[in-house]
């Protein structure tokens, strides 16, 4: 997700991006068949994980009905153009060296999803973070249907709306012309509305910045009031579900932080125009392609954060184990001579 910031403030302001010379572009010194491996060995394992989770929730009705539930489900379907499309043609860039197939529809679907979805997901979490707020302290504002729809179903209808409409037009239907670099991973992601003074400042900020701070300070001050709360009322209230919500955003505060500090470090050093070392390049990139690994990781987290799901797992091995230890003992069995 924060590696749109990063690629975008690089192309805009270093004019070797703009070449076509791919041997000018910036990459981080760990090599692309490690970094294929990297990504094959983790999105596979993640595939299989949001299949599972997102198979349990979706079927599971009275789990699928729970408010801090909705954002896993959102998720889970959001992270599949990622693990089926964006990291797959990720792979054979790295395996191949270019694009392929070497299409303008493939480059703006690879678009839509590295830089659309990205945002579109990072709008949703800032929103679902201070959600969280209402669902643990104000129950009381969704305590009905008509409450439901006015606190919960609209504004996520609304974001929701907004973000689609927006990066179709800017990314899709754009008022410039879009060109495409088959040498450059993403095609360049480079799409034109990045050089256009209002659509690509408005996305910077109001897509990115403002909903990452909104993550990072929403996340942090929810733990805090639950751990304020609990001090102070000497016995938790329903710290059941306040936990069971906190373990789901911890995972989430944590990786977001971890790409988000550096990134806002180096982007306020390149806005106040202070030159950029080999180093600060490097770590830049590192960024970038380790971002990508914050889809891959967080079906493990919410896993982490789902304890009635481990039981799942459990009872079909034992189910197996049963099933070996009876085979097992029929084979040992010798009937008695007569």
């Amino acid at each position: 997700m924060l590696k749109i910031h990063v690629v975008k403030l690089m192309h805009i302001e270093n004019p070797l991006l703009q070449s076509n010379n791919t041997s000018f572009y910036p990459d981080i010194s760990l090599h692309r068949s490690v970094r294929f491996w990297l990504l094959l060995l983790f999105n596979i394992p993640s595939i299989f994980c949001s299949l599972f989770l997102f198979n349990f929730l979706f079927n599971n009705r009275s789990h699928r009905r729970i408010f801090f539930n909705h954002t896993i489900i959102f998720y889970l379907l959001f992270s599949f153009p990622f693990q089926f499309i964006d990291i797959p043609l990720k792979l054979i860039f790295f395996h191949f060296g270019f694009v392929w197939p070497q299409l303008s529809i493939i480059c703006l679907i690879w678009w839509f999803i590295f830089i659309g979805l990205n945002g579109i997901v990072n709008i949703f979490i800032a929103w679902t973070s201070i959600e969280r707020h209402m669902l643990i302290f104000h129950m009381q504002w969704i305590s009905n249907e008509k409450k439901k729809f006015l606190f919960h179903q609209l504004p996520f209808a609304i974001l929701f709306s907004y973000s689609i409409f927006f990066y179709l037009y800017v990314i899709v239907f754009p008022p410039c012309i879009n060109s495409f670099n088959y040498t450059l991973p993403v095609c360049g992601f480079s799409p034109c509305y990045y050089n256009h003074s209002i659509l690509g400042m408005f996305d910077f900020m109001f897509n990115w910045i403002i909903p990452t701070l909104c993550i990072i300070v929403a996340n942090f001050t929810l733990i805090l009031r639950i751990i304020r709360q609990k001090l102070r009322l000497k016995q938790p209230i329903r710290w059941h579900q306040q936990r069971k919500i906190t373990l789901q955003l911890v995972p989430i505060s944590f990786l977001y932080a971890f790409f988000i500090v550096p990134i806002i470090g180096i982007t306020l050093t390149e806005h106040v125009g202070m030159e950029q070392s080999y180093l600060v390049v490097q770590i830049k990139m590192y960024i970038v392609f380790f971002a990508d690994f914050i889809f891959l990781l967080l079906p493990f987290a919410y896993f982490m954060s789902l304890p009635e799901l481990w039981g799942k797992l459990r009872i079909p091995l034992r189910r197996r184990q049963h099933r070996a230890d009876t085979s097992n003992s029929c084979r040992t069995y010798q009937a008695p001579l007569l």
